[in-house]
């Protein structure tokens, strides 16, 4: 096992952290980024600040690392994205939210097709929501009335499941 910190808003630091934890594994079989941030709150007020955030996070740090793990991967690997519901679904006083994880959505759309003759899989993780402590962590505003949050632990099955399976999407 190794886990080491990083900053997303690094995202040469992103590539380094790839490499440091392939070469401290021996090599890698499998990437999956789950991480990010939320903010709540109509798009006219929402500031330019928090969309950086949103999209450096959501976005750029994630392509940055799996980006870095493609040229590290034999055939047969995965790399993977939990992008959620939203990027299927946009939701009011969520855009830029939504905007973040279609972006991420579409660039592991893209990479899927790239990586098919490498034998490499990209999985999009759109999950529901989830009672993970996202929303109450949000970077601005607060939080709409939320669906039932999912089984985490069904949710997480279900993910390692595609992993291993080669699956695209979990929905």
């Amino acid at each position: 096992s190794h886990t080491e910190p990083f900053d997303a808003f690094d995202i040469d630091g992103c590539g380094e952290l790839v490499r440091r934890s392939a070469e401290a594994l021996g090599g890698l079989d499998a990437v999956l980024v789950a991480s990010g941030v939320v903010a709540f709150g109509s798009a006219e007020a929402t500031d330019d600040e928090i969309v950086e955030y949103l999209f450096t996070v959501n976005t750029l740090a994630p392509i940055a690392l799996l980006r870095a793990a493609l040229p590290l991967l034999p055939q047969g690997s995965v790399i993977g994205a939990i992008t959620g519901v939203v990027s299927d679904k946009p939701s009011p006083r969520l855009a830029a939210y939504s905007a973040s994880k279609a972006a991420l959505s579409a660039w592991l759309a893209a990479v899927r097709a790239e990586q098919r003759r490498r034998g490499v899989s990209v999985l999009d993780a759109r999950l529901p929501h989830m009672d993970t402590g996202l929303a109450s962590r949000s970077l601005a505003g607060e939080p709409p009335r939320l669906p039932k949050p999912a089984d985490q632990q069904e949710v997480v099955d279900r993910v390692l499941d595609a992993l291993v399976s080669g699956t695209e999407e979990v929905r």
